[in-house]
């Protein structure tokens, strides 16, 4: 085989390669955005079939026009549609390449109040934040809990605190039910740390 017909082959593996990611993202925007192939027809006065060809089939694809017509749509960037970059956007891309968060969690933490943020805010700058995150992976790996977090916190707060309902720590009085929320629980485990281990 030559060179120039094995880098055409390799070219068109690429675009084929493209295609499909381009055709799964079609289908799972449009599905995370609340939408049925029948919906989708109706809202853009596509058939259904067409967007399906989009979505499934061999050499169909959605004009430029239409892409970013449902990127308005979806609420994703076009790059994302194109398969160009794997968060919905370039600002959640950014916040991911920078942090290696997932865009949930990079979502999530976007959804925080402001009280909430601060405490998020107090707790990474604590002093002993990594010691903590890695004692908690530690703990959850040798206890093969799943990645239920209030169930991996209940586990930990129960093996050190036992079954009573209010526990001592750091001289005040504190329930259980409010262990649950990560301001109040994280920078308590964090306080901890310095006294005793885990």
């Amino acid at each position: 085989m030559k060179l120039g017909s094995m880098r055409e082959e390799s070219e068109k593996a690429m675009l084929k390669a493209k295609i499909r990611i381009m055709k799964k993202r079609l289908k799972k925007a449009r599905e995370e955005a609340g939408y049925t192939q029948e919906k989708l027809a109706e809202v853009t006065g596509y058939s259904v079939k067409m967007i399906q060809y989009w979505e499934q089939g061999e050499k169909h694809l959605p004009k430029t026009e239409f892409l970013l017509y449902l990127t308005e749509l979806y609420g994703v960037d076009l790059d994302y549609l194109t398969g160009r970059i794997d968060c919905k956007t370039h600002d959640l891309q950014f916040i991911h390449d920078q942090t290696g968060l997932t865009e949930e969690a990079i979502i999530k933490i976007k959804e925080l109040s402001a009280e909430q943020l601060t405490a998020l805010n107090q707790l990474i700058e604590h002093q002993d934040f990594k010691k903590a995150i890695s004692q908690t992976a530690a703990l959850s790996d040798k206890e093969s809990i799943n990645n239920d977090y209030a169930a991996l916190i209940l586990h930990h707060y129960k093996s050190r605190f036992g079954s009573q309902k209010t526990t001592q720590l750091n001289g005040n009085m504190v329930e259980k039910s409010m262990l649950f929320t990560l301001s109040n629980l994280m920078t308590r485990i964090l306080c901890d740390i310095t006294e005793t281990e885990l």
